[in-house]
């Protein structure tokens, strides 16, 4: 028992020390609905309905992004934040999404300090994600897959040194009158998952090495 726990001492050792670790950037719990997290702002296409509010679930606060396009072009609008983080060494976008049964997508903008601006999740995009579905869903987004949509402006390689991400709504149809009501909640970015897998790998080698060893 006693080389057990010195076998989990050091496994979280090394999970530590290896910076394996997921890093949260809004789960909106701070805030008191419909009030959005400080700093942050909505934003929507001219002529539009479109509006960002934080709304409270069971399951705890979440934003919502709703509206109606008036323009048939698609674009309502979205919600964002400029809220620096350090993301280098990270493999992933995550998020939860909340999709109401009809059509859309969530264009994820995610914009480094040095200027660049990479995205996904859009028409169009490696990671495009319609979001087709009826309550929660996790999604993930590669960071190696995200496109730069402004080259030329910083190094035009995703580093991790996020300052601000934008999330941009647009719904299906094809004519004026599509609507969509989507959440969002807990985005954060995660390690790579094959690095955590090795880890856990070797913790259970270590166990049953121990065990044999009785």
């Amino acid at each position: 028992m006693k080389r057990f726990s010195i076998l989990v001492v050091l496994a979280v050792s090394l999970l530590t020390a290896s910076g394996v670790s997921a890093a949260t950037w809004e789960d909106f719990e701070a805030s008191t609905p419909p009030a959005l997290p400080s700093g942050s702002y909505g934003f929507q296409d001219t002529g539009e309905l479109s509006e960002a509010t934080v709304a409270g679930g069971p399951g705890g606060n979440y934003l919502r992004l709703n509206g109606t396009d008036l323009n048939s072009n698609w674009y309502l609008g979205g919600w964002g934040n400029y809220k620096p983080q350090d993301w280098s060494g990270l493999s992933d976008l995550v998020v939860n999404v909340k999709g109401d049964g009809s059509y859309g997508t969530i264009k994820y903008e995610l914009y480094e300090n040095d200027g660049d601006v990479f995205a996904g999740g859009y028409y169009g995009s490696p990671t495009y994600t319609p979001i087709d579905w009826t309550g929660w869903k996790t999604i993930s987004l590669p960071f190696a897959s995200l496109i730069d949509q402004n080259a030329g402006t910083g190094n035009d390689v995703w580093t991790g040194d996020l300052k601000q991400i934008n999330l941009v709504v647009a719904c299906g149809g094809t004519s004026p009158g599509g609507s969509v009501d989507f959440g969002v909640d807990d985005i954060q970015a995660v390690p790579e998952p094959a690095s955590l897998l090795l880890l856990g790998s070797g913790l259970v080698g270590m166990l049953a090495a121990s065990r044999r060893k009785k």
